[in-house]
């Protein structure tokens, strides 16, 4: 995602009253992910909209 469309996401995600948002990197196969870990630590998006 670049970061215009980053900032205008999380912007709308904060604006529906979402206050922590993980950000995760992954492959997307057959309907599932294919590599996520549900053990490891969450990601948390900072503060990126000013």
């Amino acid at each position: 995602m670049n970061p215009i469309n980053e900032k205008r996401v999380i912007a709308t995600l904060r604006a529906q009253g979402a206050v922590d948002i993980e950000q995760a990197q992954g492959e997307w196969r057959n309907g599932e992910w294919a590599d996520f870990n549900p053990l490891a630590a969450p990601q948390l998006v900072e503060n990126l909209v000013n």
